[in-house]
């Protein structure tokens, strides 16, 4: 009989930081069933929740998602580089289907099924699919540089983000000038961080820093279109690392032409509701 450990129940103190994360769960949790057999800790407890019903277990991957959202995007990019067979679930954001909210009540997109496992937030499912999964890799294998590509990530998530859709959002034109400096300033920091690596991408070779951070700019359409904005041709490691990354196989079998993102955009330029 497996042990089943307590300490893994629907709280769980992490033995890997200071701080408490919550578990959903829907079966005991073993040792056994929480630690991969290949030895990777499923990073983001608190967004795993193991299926109750066996007859629910999805062995194929099954991503849960809306081609106009860049989070999305990057899961979708990764499984292109990874060549894995998934099944993907389109859901409407401007009108999400009552069933969907029964599968994740909060109601977010990317969700990934897979292994009786719902993963959700697009960081943790693609450091779920780089170790679930074979193929090309994507994470390098030193902890050192696996702790770069992650805070490389988290810099393009906080730092540039928020200032794009404030920026985007903003229906004080007024502050356009300020908004507009704080994009800027995040992309010269990008160009100079590019410029430290021996290019075009942030390692020798591609990696989830890349894959996570492109949707943005394949976006980049809706700032020049509702709000004058180019990124300047003298940041010209952007422009390399930009360049390379839409030459990419996946990126252009995912790619969506500018019209769809200026179209699904309009009502967040307009101040009205987010895009859908």
């Amino acid at each position: 009989m497996r042990e089943s450990h307590p300490w893994l129940g629907s709280t769980l103190t992490s033995k890997f930081s200071s701080t408490t994360v919550a578990m959903q769960t829907r079966l005991p949790v073993t040792r056994e069933s929480f630690f991969k057999p290949h030895g990777g800790f499923v990073v983001g407890v608190k967004n795993l929740e193991v299926l109750r019903d066996t007859k629910e277990i999805e062995m194929t991957a099954k991503l849960y998602g809306a081609n106009v959202c860049p989070f999305v995007h990057r899961t979708r990019l990764l499984l292109a580089e990874k060549g894995i067979e998934h099944e993907y679930v389109a859901i409407d954001l401007a009108n999400k289907p009552d069933w969907y909210h029964e599968v994740l009540p909060s109601g977010k997109v990317p969700l990934l099924e897979h292994d009786g496992h719902r993963i959700w937030e697009s960081d943790i499912i693609c450091e779920y699919l780089e170790e679930a999964f074979d193929g090309p890799e994507f994470m390098p294998r030193d902890p050192g540089r696996k702790a770069e590509v992650r805070l490389l990530v988290n810099w393009g998530t906080s730092q540039l983000v928020p200032p794009f859709y404030k920026f985007l959002a903003n229906q004080d034109r007024s502050k356009d000038g300020e908004l507009k400096e704080q994009v800027l300033k995040v992309l010269r920091e990008l160009n100079e961080k590019l410029g430290e690596r021996p290019g075009p991408y942030f390692f020798a070779q591609i990696t989830l820093a890349d894959l996570e951070l492109y949707p943005w700019f394949e976006r980049m359409c809706v700032l020049r279109h509702y709000r004058d904005f180019q990124v300047p041709e003298k940041l010209s490691q952007v422009h390399a690392w930009w360049d390379a990354m839409k030459s990419r196989e996946s990126v252009q079998k995912l790619k969506e032409e500018d019209e769809y993102f200026i179209e699904k955009y309009e009502s967040y330029a307009v101040g009205d509701k987010v895009p859908a």
